[in-house]
């Protein structure tokens, strides 16, 4: 198949299956490059794939701008249209209109951290007496603030994941996280983090396990036994 006849839904098609099966990437990441060639997509309207030029292409980032994004999020999804132009280059020998492109600048922000009395008001806040699983809640949240961990790596920890080793110093527990690309990492645990894991493993996570006849490796378990996903909310038995 040529430039002349490939259309935008198939590039795009093939594209995806090219981040997904040959570069790994997370089904989040994926569907933001989706997200992203759609507003191209719907920008393009009947244009051809090989009538797109570097002139498209910024008419296409002023619309962005005219629709109030800002520049950070501009820049984001131009480095989506490089990454899929120069997929189309090597696949099909398409000539890259994104070659002349530069990123505008964008104003550089620090994050705003949390004060300790704030995280600890949060932690708090997630568990209540007259539900049980909420301790459940209150671990995630503790553990989200000892380990440094992202959501997508949270709700993909095992119980194998946790290991405790002994050194000089005593013991010390340990966490493996999987992050981006497939990248695994570990993390030491404080001693709350660790106290709180435990007291989740005795006393909430054996009576959800027992509502699914499957066995889950996983260690946040929902109200039906299986494993917490992003998608869905924190169901209460």
């Amino acid at each position: 198949m040529d430039m002349q006849t490939l259309s935008f839904e198939s590039a795009v098609s093939s594209f995806l299956n090219h981040l997904t099966i040959e570069r790994g990437l997370s089904i989040n990441t994926i569907a933001a490059y989706n997200r992203d060639l759609y507003k191209f997509g719907n920008f393009l309207g009947n244009k051809a794939l090989h009538g797109i030029d570097l002139n498209t292409i910024n008419e296409f980032s002023i619309s962005l701008k005219e629709l109030g994004l800002s520049v950070t999020s501009i820049n984001r999804i131009e480095s989506t249209l490089r990454t899929f132009f120069k997929h189309l280059s090597i696949e099909y020998g398409f000539t890259d209109p994104t070659s002349g492109l530069t990123s505008k600048p964008a104003k550089r922000r620090l994050p705003k951290a949390l004060t300790i009395d704030q995280v600890m008001s949060l932690i708090n806040a997630a568990y209540h007496q007259s539900e049980p699983i909420t301790l459940r809640d209150q671990t995630m949240v503790e553990l989200l603030y000892s380990s440094g961990a992202r959501v997508s790596e949270l709700i993909g920890i095992n119980l194998s994941d946790i290991n405790t080793v002994q050194t000089a110093d005593g013991e010390i527990t340990t966490l493996k996280l999987r992050g981006k690309g497939s990248k695994e990492r570990i993390v030491p645990l404080g001693s709350f983090a660790t106290a709180a894991i435990n007291d989740y493993l005795v006393r909430i996570r054996p009576g959800l396990a027992a509502k699914n006849s499957k066995t889950n490796s996983a260690l946040f378990l929902n109200s039906r036994g299986g494993r917490i996903t992003r998608q869905t909310q924190l169901q209460r038995p």
